[in-house]
């Protein structure tokens, strides 16, 4: 929910050609393409963003480093946070020489450097890179602290512990289902499969065995022996309420409510309601995450090597302004809150561009399209010779408000003398 459709860069320059030649060109190439974007051909831009959330929830951090290709454009290599650390932990305190985590930190402990591992956790190094060539994306959660913290930190047990109890629980089902009758005796209880007797070679005494083998086998009891229907009393009633339980901590953890995390079918409106709204609050942490440490860092470096190779000439002075759009809000009733937007936009309490953006579209642009739609209508019923609205309908039948020319202003004329006010010094 996060990502969505993307979150894609809006141009703001003072050129509204180059804003269109640069939106196109980055839809064509890095949105669509990975060859134009990731170096090892992975995945998009679009796909990227997804894959960056889900690394930075599961590892805490993820790291993304500017390339070049041939011909000089924009590349970058992702690089997961388990690639980044020391060969080996180093003593109490570090200066510029020492490392931790993986990075190389100044006096004030600010990163210089990272180090890039030859395999997850690894004994060496094939990369030290430097911070301004290798970016960092996390949410940080602690003073000081050089790496992100997992989402899961919190929650990792309690979710191992879930999957092993649906494990137990479902084996416990399917051994009810395919064993539903148990023999009894003094000596215990058995399941029972196939059942056949046996003779030990020792002593000569039969036993009744179990066999596990296909088919129905008509069981032959000896004394003191009985069948019984197998009462299969798992999972039992705290089942449930420890699971909800369980999966509460988890949805803490993680820091999504519980109710959006398992269970938003069962709420309320009104709750549903609120709930979306803290939703919202961790959606826009996320957005402005990868906005501020990835996305528009990305945008910048790619649209530099873009002019510089010589693709988008007649680049402004401000050719590095940009907004970005962010996939619609969460809603549970659209009819009611967009009715409501369009109240408060016509009475003026709220502006168009703001709207837009909550829909995840571009006000400039959707105004653009508005006019675009309203003279090709009116153009086509023209040609058809019908009268305006006819075909249409009211779109383009809506009379624009008349403005009025500015009243003509007399020049001064002249004083005869009779002025009263002729003499009066301005105060």
């Amino acid at each position: 929910m996060a990502v969505g459709v993307g979150i894609l860069p809006q141009p703001e320059t003072s050129s509204k050609d180059f804003n269109e030649a640069v939106k196109e060109r980055f839809k064509h190439g890095p949105c669509e393409d990975a060859r134009f974007f990731d170096a090892a051909r992975q995945v998009n831009y679009i796909e990227a963003l997804d894959l960056i959330l889900r690394q930075v929830f599961i590892d805490g951090d993820f790291f993304w480093q500017k390339l070049r290709a041939s011909d000089g454009t924009s590349r970058v290599r992702f690089i997961e946070g388990t690639y980044v650390g020391n060969v080996r932990r180093m003593a109490a305190g570090f200066d510029q020489t020492q490392w931790t985590d993986g990075a190389r930190l100044d006096p004030i402990g600010a990163v210089s450097q990272w180090r890039v591992l030859n395999r997850p956790c690894g004994d060496s190094y094939t990369d030290l890179v430097n911070d301004l060539d290798m970016r960092q994306i996390k949410r940080c959660r602690r003073a000081n602290g050089v790496r992100g913290v997992s989402a899961l930190a919190v929650a990792a047990n309690h979710i191992h512990d879930v999957m092993d109890i649906v494990e137990f629980t479902k084996a416990g089902h399917k051994f009810g289902a395919q064993f539903p009758v148990a023999i009894y005796s003094d000596r215990g209880a058995g399941i029972l499969g196939a059942l056949q007797r046996t003779s030990n070679s020792g002593t000569g005494n039969e036993s009744t065995a179990l066999s596990m083998l296909p088919g129905a086998g008509v069981a032959a009891l000896k004394p003191g022996e009985k069948i019984e229907k197998l009462t299969n009393t798992f999972p039992g009633d705290t089942f449930s309420p420890f699971m909800q339980e369980l999966r509460r901590e988890i949805a803490e953890g993680v820091g999504v409510p519980y109710e959006v995390l398992y269970n938003l079918a069962e709420v309320g409106g009104a709750n549903n309601r609120w709930l979306l709204v803290e939703l919202q609050y961790l959606l826009d942490e996320l957005q402005w995450m990868l906005i501020t440490q990835f996305c528009k860092p990305y945008y910048q470096d790619w649209l530099w090597h873009e002019m510089e190779a010589g693709y988008l000439p007649g680049a402004p002075e401000d050719w590095w302004r940009v907004e970005f759009s962010t996939p619609p809000k969460p809603t549970v009733d659209n009819g009611r809150d967009g009715k409501l937007l369009l109240e408060q936009m016509r009475e003026g309490f709220m502006p168009s561009d703001y709207v837009h953006a909550m829909f995840g579209n571009n006000g400039a642009d959707m105004d653009e399209k508005v006019v675009e739609i309203w003279t090709r209508r009116r153009q086509m019923e023209l040609e058809a010779g019908a009268q305006p609205g006819e075909i249409f309908g009211t779109l383009t039948t809506r009379a624009t408000p008349a403005i009025s020319a500015p009243a003509a202003v007399e020049p001064p004329q002249p004083s005869d003398g009779n002025d009263p006010n002729a003499d009066v010094p301005a105060v």
